[in-house]
């Protein structure tokens, strides 16, 4: 005989600091299964916290056949919209529900509700005979808090924003002074249009631009913005940084959101590539280059899509219909090179593992490796070599600049 049960998930937001929860883990047990699955839930409307962290999440089951064994919610935190690899399962924060007495009640508290946006919440039992429920879902919105892209406050701490992606990045100013930076890879030559929206009078946003790399400041002006966009016209290739304040630094908190994307318009890439980014020990390489090349657009005017890597190592890029050359390049890392066609996939995944410059340098030197791509290596002798001052050379760069890559 199936399950018959009546579940009403209740969520009561706590106004104090709660302790942590025991039995907090990201495991979920194996129950041995009949072939009946659990009749299930039905949920409540969601939950607005102004602030709040923490908040009782219950569940009651009523007229079970058999005996609960494990009740669990599972906490899908708010993310960035524009990563191409969501949080799975096993990254999620999960707490089991405590049936504390003899009643229909499971509950217990999640205290980590403080990022600002939309937090999905799954819950999902078990009985003694291995059945186990359908899952349902309900929500929980903060509206004051930090945004995903914290801690964004410096231009060391700067965010990857994608160009002509799906959807825009929303920042806000949580705190005093709060500053947001985001950084994207920029082409000589190509025009691209910053679209920023404010939610409401709160969000002023003053934005000033740096780049190329560190420490240049261009244009020579800060513009203020209550919605609108700027068009940008890139004369240098490299990595370019957006720093964006509130023009009142002391009005922040709630209703500060605002959504900024990052536009290069008129080129026809209706297909994705994404992937992961790692060294030879698979460990993530950020602020990797990645440029893609139509092959049929003119010499003298190429069209050209480019990004960054995140900090995970994931990328995401749109492409071409046509044959197109991608180009992988960090200075720390040899370049690589592909060919790739937009029009025979639709969103296609793509892992790239790249060699340290240092150690190929050392492999050629000791006669482990023949040959590598020079052309982004400094000839540091000026004797049109690659020695051990070359190598010397990049591996002092390379530790000076860990953060940039």
């Amino acid at each position: 005989m199936d399950i018959k049960r009546f579940v009403f998930l209740m969520i009561g937001v706590l106004f104090s600091v709660t302790s942590a929860l025991a039995g907090n883990e990201n495991n979920l047990e194996d129950h041995p299964a009949t072939d009946k699955n659990a009749e299930m839930f039905s949920v409540s409307p969601p939950l607005t916290l102004p602030g709040e962290t923490s908040a009782s999440i219950t569940a009651c089951i009523e007229d079970s056949s058999y005996s609960i064994t494990k009740v669990v919610a599972i906490i899908s935190p708010p993310e960035n919209p524009q990563r191409p690899f969501k949080l799975s399962t096993n990254d999620l924060p999960i707490i089991e529900l405590i049936n504390t007495s003899e009643s229909a009640y499971y509950s217990n508290i999640y205290n980590n509700f403080s990022t600002l946006g939309t937090y999905l919440i799954t819950i999902k039992a078990w009985d003694i005979m291995g059945n186990e429920s359908q899952l349902l879902t309900t929500t929980a919105t903060q509206t004051l808090g930090p945004d995903v892209f914290e801690n964004d406050d410096t231009q060391g701490n700067a965010r990857v924003i994608i160009i002509n992606a799906e959807d825009p990045q929303t920042h806000s100013f949580h705190d005093s002074g709060d500053a947001d930076w985001i950084k994207f890879y920029g082409i000589w030559g190509n025009k691209y249009t910053i679209n920023l929206l404010c939610h409401n009078d709160l969000a002023k946003p003053v934005i000033s631009f740096y780049g190329p790399e560190f420490n240049q400041y261009l244009p020579k002006n800060v513009e203020l913005y209550e919605n609108g966009c700027k068009t940008l016209t890139i004369s240098n290739e490299g990595i370019f940084y957006i720093e964006i304040k509130n023009e009142n630094s002391e009005i922040f908190g709630e209703n500060s959101e605002y959504t900024i994307s990052l536009v290069q318009s008129n080129l026809d890439m209706p297909s994705k590539l994404f992937g992961r980014i790692t060294d030879i020990d698979n460990k993530p390489i950020k602020n990797v280059r990645i440029k893609v090349k139509d092959d049929n657009s003119p010499t003298d005017n190429p069209s050209i899509n480019s990004t960054l890597s995140f900090e995970d190592g994931a990328y995401l890029i749109s492409v071409f219909k046509s044959q197109c050359t991608l180009t992988i390049y960090n200075p720390c890392y040899i370049p690589q090179t592909f060919t790739i066609r937009g029009d025979q996939l639709s969103s296609y995944q793509k892992d790239i593992q790249l060699n340290h410059t240092v150690i190929s340098i050392l492999q050629i030197i000791s006669g482990f490796k023949q040959s590598i791509d020079f052309s982004t290596i400094e000839d540091i002798g000026d004797d049109q070599k690659i020695g051990i001052e070359e190598s010397l050379y990049m591996f002092e760069y390379c530790r000076e600049n860990s953060d940039l890559h």
